[in-house]
């Protein structure tokens, strides 16, 4: 008898592995498949080119709060921009505050992007920041095909300006392997200036973000700094150029005064130039030469960086 209840228990503890074994299998394949699903419309790896073929921009970075400094810097690109002719204009992330959108209808888009930006007739590129990433992420996607110049055709793109380079915008807040290979290629492939655009800062001395440490900045801060010529980001609320990142050839710009309150910088800082206030950037890219200024919100030339081939 005492053989007998052995045997049975053995028989149901098998038994009950092989469910639990079962179970675990379906679950795993479950919530697999459906976070693949989810986000299969933002892992957008292969994308053609974009052309522009004018050779001036503005961009702006950290924006998106609808303020009247937003609106401020807004009418500041379109005065610029009827002066320049602007190809486009490019946004480095934190396009909406403080937690991105809803939905591709949410009201939103249009306090914080369509409405600010409503009389400048180019177009926008976008990329990720922070804050946007807190909310629906492929409706930034999607919602290029709502708006007449937002433009993002997938989570990190190219756009190429005449025949003197290419901006390559990048997604640093999922800064995978897929995307670090592809950064790696295009920066390789790329003739003329290499100007990568993405949120976060390798380096900067905003007091807020002096001291960020941010998941895969190493491995962004290794490949940009042998293959890009001009690294710019936003992140840090004010204008900076802090100068080349040590030990490297990439030059660090920072263009975050697009809108959200202005920060202090550290007053023990190397940077070559600041800004505690909000304004934007232009990039004047000719074969030879960079033309990079800083501007504030109502297109006073504050500082100019020229860099050379």
């Amino acid at each position: 008898m005492r053989n007998f209840f052995s045997r049975y228990i053995k028989f149901i503890t098998v038994l009950l592995l092989i469910l639990v074994y079962g179970i675990s299998i379906f679950l795993i394949q479950h919530f697999s498949s459906t976070a693949i699903t989810q986000t299969s419309k933002i892992q957008v790896y292969e994308q053609p080119n974009i052309s522009t073929l004018s050779n001036k921009f503005v961009i702006i970075g950290d924006s998106g709060n609808g303020s009247v400094v937003q609106y401020d810097v807004g009418k500041g690109i379109k005065d610029i921009c009827a002066r320049l002719n602007c190809g486009a204009a490019f946004i480095v992330g934190d396009v909406i505050y403080d937690y991105g959108v809803s939905s591709v209808d949410d009201p939103q888009f249009q306090e914080k992007f369509e409405k600010p930006y409503n009389s400048i007739n180019i177009p926008f590129y976008i990329a990720y920041g922070n804050h946007d990433y807190l909310g629906c992420t492929e409706c930034y996607l999607d919602y290029s095909a709502v708006s007449s110049k937002w433009r993002m055709p997938a989570r990190y793109y190219t756009v190429t300006f005449a025949e003197n380079g290419k901006f390559i915008i990048i997604d640093t807040e999922n800064f995978d392997i897929i995307q670090q290979e592809w950064l790696r290629q295009e920066l390789a492939k790329t003739e003329g200036w290499r100007v990568v655009i993405g949120h976060r800062p390798l380096i900067t001395y905003e007091e807020a973000h002096a001291n960020d440490n941010w998941s895969m900045k190493a491995t962004l801060e290794e490949i940009l700094c042998t293959e890009a010529d001009i690294y710019v980001s936003g992140h840090a609320h004010l204008l900076e150029d802090v100068g080349q990142v040590p030990g490297c050839e990439v030059r660090q710009v920072i263009s975050g005064g697009g809108g959200q309150t202005p920060r202090k910088i550290l007053s023990d800082n190397n940077s070559q130039f600041y800004y505690e206030g909000n304004g934007l950037i232009t990039v004047q890219a000719e074969s030879k030469r960079i033309i990079i200024k800083f501007l504030n919100e109502k297109g006073k030339i504050l500082y100019s960086l020229e860099m050379t081939r």
